[in-house]
């Protein structure tokens, strides 16, 4: 059973919930352990931040951070932006990085998911929209959450015709040995002087069709 929830469109549980779960207890001076195998029937999860929820990604920024907007956004250099999933309503929302004012330094935010576990294809696909003068980068990176060791799947640069673009990533079954998660990350250049936004994140199993 499924239904709307958090922004998710998904059942209560995610693939993340999946994998061993060790149980241990005490009673009357026993102890009890207890291993149990979790397999979630999990498809796909999609995620158009219409709602307040972030539906599992948590923000990662020092001075700079993704920030959840409504409707038009409110930066003079895009003032057409809109929501990707539901287009000019003030109820369509997104995640937005606004880098219009000054700064000294180069800056990064994160916007990571939830883990996923090893021994899966998974595609993951969102649309994404760059817009203003100077340089930024947006990323998609996965991290080996045993290893600490993150990987750069894809590099997206540049001023992509101010429209909204979409982007898509196979991660192949055999591609990382153990549980990951994926951020997005805004590197926001000191030159830049504009917005960057994602929306519509979906994560399905099996490759991607684009």
């Amino acid at each position: 059973m499924s239904e709307r929830f958090g922004g998710y469109e998904k059942s209560h549980t995610t693939i993340g919930d999946a994998g061993i779960y060790v149980c241990r207890a005490s009673c009357n001076y026993e102890h009890v352990l207890k291993v149990y195998h979790v397999d979630i029937p999990w498809q796909s999860e999609t995620c158009n931040f219409d709602d307040k929820s972030l539906c599992g990604w948590k923000n990662h920024g020092s001075s700079i951070s993704w920030s959840q907007q409504y409707g038009r956004t409110q930066s003079s250099d895009s003032e057409d932006w809109n929501s990707h999933t539901l287009g000019g309503t003030s109820k369509g929302g997104y995640m937005q990085v606004d880098a219009i004012s000054q700064r000294d330094t180069d800056t990064t935010a994160r916007l990571r998911s939830h883990d996923f576990p090893a021994g899966l294809t998974v595609c993951f696909e969102f649309w994404y929209r760059i817009s203003g003068e100077g340089r930024a980068i947006l990323s998609m990176i996965l991290k080996d959450t045993c290893l600490s060791k993150e990987t750069e799947l894809l590099q997206i640069t540049g001023d992509e015709c101010q429209k909204w673009n979409k982007a898509t990533v196979t991660v192949l079954q055999n591609f990382v040995p153990n549980d990951y998660n994926i951020a997005l990350k805004a590197d926001i250049r000191r030159s830049f002087h504009g917005t960057m936004a994602i929306d519509d994140v979906k994560i399905s199993k099996g490759h991607c069709q684009d």
